[in-house]
C-alpha cells in the first residue's frame, strides 16, 4: 500500500497493490521503484512514481525470496532455503535478470541484509554476521565473519558508522548486540565522505579531485612532486622544502614568491 503521511493524525491509503500470493516479505525503495520479495513468487518491481496508481513493471521468479536491498543497478535478495544471496540486475526494471549467486555456508540462513558503502552486511540465522565486499557487484567476496559471538540466532541488522547492531534470539530471551567493526581490515573502500582525526597512509594515496588544506602542509624528506598545476590563492609567509620542491607544470603564485636557491 501507498499511504499519505503528510498529516500524521490522518493517514490515508492512496493505493493498494495486490499479488496472487500471500507470502510478501520485505521491501526496499530505490528511485521511483519499490522492490518487494515474495517467498513463493520471487521479486516484484513496482513503479511508485504516482502513489495513487501503483503499477507492476517487472518480476523475477527466483525462488524463495526473502530480504531485499538495492544498490545502484543491482538488487541483493536473500534465499533462506538455499542459504544464498541472489544478485539481480535491475537496470531495466521491466526485465530483471539474475546475474549471480553468493552461496553462504550450510546453515547460514540470510535473514536480513544491509548495504553500507561497498559492503553487504548479512545477519545469518545460527551464525551471526557475515560481511561481503561487493565492489565487484556480481562477484562478492567474503571479507569478515563474526560467527559464534552471539548467544543465539541473528535476525535483524543495521549499520551505522563503526558499529553493527544485530538483534538475536537464543530461543528464550531476545537481545540487541552491538559489534564494533572499527578495527576491521578492508582491502578496498569507496567512501563518499570521510572525516578522520589523522590519516596515515603506508602506501600511495591518490586524490582524483581537488585537495584543500586549511592548516599547514608538512612534507617529509622525500620531497613534494607535483605533476599538475599548483596555485596559491591567498597570502603565505613561505614555501619551504627540506629536500626537493619540484614543479613539472605551471606554478601560479598570486602573491609574491622569493627563491633563495635556484637549484
Amino acid at each position: 500500500q501507498s499511504i499519505d503521511i503528510s498529516d500524521p493524525n490522518n493517514l490515508r491509503v492512496l493505493d493498494t497493490f495486490d499479488t496472487v500470493s500471500s507470502d510478501l516479505r520485505f521491501i526496499d525503495v530505490s528511485g521511483k521503484y519499490a522492490y518487494i520479495t515474495d517467498q513463493d513468487d520471487g521479486l516484484f518491481i513496482i513503479d511508485i512514481s504516482d502513489p495513487t496508481n501503483l503499477v507492476q513493471v517487472g518480476t523475477l521468479d527466483n525462488g524463495n525470496a526473502y530480504e531485499v536491498v538495492v544498490k545502484g543497478r543491482y538488487a541483493y535478495v536473500s534465499d533462506l532455503t538455499g542459504s544464498s544471496i541472489d544478485i539481480i540486475d535491475v537496470s531495466d526494471p521491466t526485465t530483471p535478470v539474475q546475474v549471480g549467486t553468493f552461496a553462504l555456508d550450510p546453515g547460514e540462513s540470510p535473514e536480513d541484509l544491509m548495504v553500507a558503502g561497498n559492503y553487504l552486511f548479512v545477519a545469518a540465522l545460527a551464525f551471526d554476521l557475515a560481511i561481503l565486499d561487493i565492489t565487484s557487484s556480481t562477484n562478492p567476496v567474503r571479507v569478515g565473519t563474526s560467527g559464534g559471538i552471539l548467544d543465539g540466532s541473528a535476525w535483524g541488522i543495521f549499520v551505522d558508522g563503526n558499529y553493527v547492531y544485530i538483534t538475536s534470539d537464543d530461543g528464550g530471551d531476545g537481545e540487541l548486540n552491538i559489534i564494533d567493526i572499527t578495527g576491521a581490515k578492508i582491502s578496498n573502500a569507496n567512501v563518499g565522505t570521510l572525516k578522520v582525526g589523522n590519516l596515515d597512509s603506508t602506501g600511495v594515496t591518490q586524490f582524483q579531485q581537488s585537495v584543500y588544506v586549511r592548516g599547514g602542509l608538512n612534507v617529509g624528506n622525500s620531497g613534494l612532486l607535483l605533476n599538475g598545476d599548483f596555485s596559491m590563492m591567498t597570502a603565505t609567509n613561505s614555501v619551504s622544502a627540506t629536500n626537493t620542491l619540484r614543479f613539472t607544470n605551471t606554478t601560479l603564485f598570486e602573491t609574491s614568491a622569493v627563491v633563495t636557491d635556484t637549484h
